[in-house]
C-alpha cells in the first residue's frame, strides 16, 4: 500500500473514531428509559454516526487483502493475536476494574465478570463490551483462506452482500451485527480491484456507492426495513460521501501527512469507554439528569477523544512497553 493510500486510511479513520466517541457518549446511557428532547437530540446524532464502524470495516476489508497476499494465512493470524486478541482481553479486564467503582452511575456497556469469561472462547451476546468490531475482525482472520476465496469471486461477493441485506434484523445474526460486518468488510476487500488514476480513483467509487446508496436507501427505507436503512444503507452512503469527499478535498488543497501525535486511534478506540464511564459519571452527580444538563454533558463527553490521546501519547513516550502492550504493537 503506497503512502498516499496509508495517509488517506489514517484521516478516514480519525473521523470514524470520533464518531464512535460521539455514539458512546450518548448520556441515556446512564438515564435509561428517558424521553425528551435531549434524548430524541443525541438519537438523531447518532444516527448520523452509525457509519463510523462501517468505515473501519472498509478499510480493515481493504488491508486485508494487501496483509493476507504478503504474510499468509500462519502470519496474518500470529500478527493479529497481538494486534487484536491480546489487547482485547486486556482492555476488558482493566474496563471491568478501573470502572466498577462508578459503575452504578454511569456507563451499562462496559464488559462484567461473565462477558470475560466468555472471552477466551469467542461466544458474545450483542449487548457485551464494545470490541464487536474486533472480534469481527478475529473471525475474518481465523477464516481467512475462506475469505480471500470469496474476495477474489467478485460475483460470489457481491452475492453474500446482498444476501446479507435480506437476514431478518431480529434475527440473532443480525443482533450480532454479521450483517454489517460482511457487507462492509467485503466491500473493502472489492475496493482493491478498482484500478484508475489515483486522482479520480475514489473519487469514482464514492460517487457511485452514493449514488448507490440513495437509491437503495429510499427504497428500504419505505418498502422493506427501516431498521437496515440506518445500520446498512444510510453508512453506505456516508462512508461513499467520505471516500469521495478526501480526494476532492485532496486534490484542491493538499492534504498534508498525518500527524504523528494522532498516531494512537487503536488505543483510543479500546480507552474511550473508560473515559467516558467516569466522566459521564462524575458530570451525572455534578449536573443532574435534566435535560439541559445532559445535553450538555453529550457534547463535553464527545470531546473525550482528545483527552485520550493526551494519554495515549504520555504513555507512549513514558511507558512505552505498556503502550506497545495495549496498542498492540501499533
Amino acid at each position: 500500500m503506497d503512502d498516499w493510500l496509508s495517509n488517506k486510511f489514517r484521516w478516514l479513520s480519525l473521523i470514524a473514531t470520533w464518531a464512535v466517541v460521539c455514539i458512546h457518549s450518548r448520556t441515556d446511557r446512564w438515564a435509561l428509559g428517558v424521553d425528551d428532547y435531549a434524548s430524541r437530540i443525541e438519537t438523531h446524532v447518532a444516527d448520523f454516526f452509525h457509519f463510523a464502524v462501517p468505515l473501519f470495516f472498509v478499510i480493515s476489508g481493504y488491508m486485508f487483502v494487501h496483509s493476507y497476499n504478503t504474510h499468509g494465512w500462519v502470519g496474518l493470524l500470529c500478527r493479529k493475536f497481538r494486534s487484536l486478541y491480546v489487547p482485547m482481553l486486556i482492555w476488558s479486564v482493566l474496563g471491568l476494574a478501573f470502572c466498577l467503582p462508578i459503575r452504578a452511575y454511569s456507563h451499562h456497556d462496559m464488559p462484567t465478570v461473565l462477558d470475560l469469561c466468555k472471552l477466551p472462547l469467542m461466544v458474545f451476546r450483542s449487548e457485551s463490551v464494545h470490541f464487536w468490531y474486533v472480534r469481527a475482525l478475529i473471525v475474518f482472520f481465523v477464516a481467512a483462506p475462506l475469505v480471500a476465496y470469496v474476495a477474489r469471486r467478485t460475483w460470489f461477493a457481491w452475492l453474500l452482500m446482498v444476501s446479507a441485506l435480506l437476514i431478518p434484523s431480529d434475527s440473532l445474526a443480525a443482533r450480532l451485527h454479521v450483517p454489517v460486518a460482511v457487507v462492509f468488510f467485503l466491500l473493502g476487500t472489492q475496493l482493491v480491484r478498482v484500478k484508475c488514476d489515483r486522482s479520480v480513483q475514489w473519487g469514482v467509487v464514492g460517487s457511485l456507492v452514493c449514488i448507490v446508496g440513495l437509491i437503495l436507501s429510499f427504497l428500504f427505507k419505505v418498502r422493506v426495513s427501516e431498521h437496515y436503512f440506518s445500520v446498512l444503507l444510510e453508512p453506505l452512503f456516508m462512508v461513499g460521501l467520505l471516500w469521495c469527499g478526501y480526494d476532492v478535498v485532496d486534490a484542491k488543497v493538499h492534504i498534508g501527512k498525518f500527524p504523528e501525535g494522532l498516531n494512537v486511534l487503536f488505543f483510543v478506540y479500546c480507552m474511550h469507554l473508560m473515559t467516558l464511564c467516569w466522566c459521564g459519571g462524575i458530570m451525572r452527580v455534578v449536573l443532574g439528569n435534566s435535560p439541559a444538563a445532559r445535553l450538555l454533558g453529550y457534547f463535553a463527553l464527545g470531546q473525550t477523544i482528545w483527552f485520550d490521546v493526551w494519554v495515549a501519547n504520555g504513555m507512549k513516550r513514558h511507558l512505552p512497553r505498556m503502550y506497545s502492550l495495549l496498542s498492540g504493537g501499533r
